[in-house]
């Protein structure tokens, strides 16, 4: 949700890919194993996951982490690639104390957490808000761009795709 904030950082993240292409090359491959164990370890499925068709995160579950045993590490790559632009961004602004306490809070508050929700990245992400630089003009637009779009769509899905459950009583899709 901060992709206009972090896109220089990528920039910056790939002039020191061309400056050092080995070692960035073994830290890369380093941070995508940890991602796919972290994603091994920490994958679980809680049962009100499965339960309610009533929220994204069932139908990212069903349609994309759950397609094959495999699915959840795919997304390993992008988990280390989004953890590299965060902490860069951070880095810059914020002392490396700082940061290892960031995350050092965010592991405890979300280790305990079984079910995926978006709700419980929420501190940690008005936390990571904050520390990043200012967003430009354009930033800013393209952060309400991206808001209004997923609003619209949870709108449209709300207001014009119910569904009836097996009981006959209509359901309505939630954020």
């Amino acid at each position: 949700m901060l992709w206009p904030q972090l896109l220089p950082e990528a920039g910056r993240l790939g002039r020191a890919v061309l400056r050092r292409p080995l070692a960035t090359a073994l830290l890369a491959a380093g941070a995508v194993s940890a991602a796919a164990a972290v994603a091994h370890v920490s994958t679980l499925v809680h049962p009100f996951m499965l339960a309610d068709n009533r929220h994204y995160v069932f139908y990212l579950w069903r349609r994309a982490m759950n397609r094959t045993p495999t699915a959840k590490y795919a997304l390993a790559p992008a988990y280390a690639a989004a953890w590299a632009l965060l902490l860069s961004a951070l880095l810059r602004r914020m002392s490396r104390l700082w940061v290892l306490g960031f995350c050092a809070c965010l592991t405890v508050q979300l280790l305990p957490a079984w079910l995926l929700e978006p709700r419980y990245f929420t501190p940690g992400f008005y936390m990571l808000a904050l520390r990043l630089a200012p967003p430009n003009e354009l930033q800013a637009g393209a952060t309400l761009v991206t808001y209004c779009q997923i609003n619209a769509l949870t709108m449209y899905l709300f207001l014009f795709r119910p569904f009836r459950w097996v009981d006959g009583s209509v359901a309505r899709f939630l954020w």
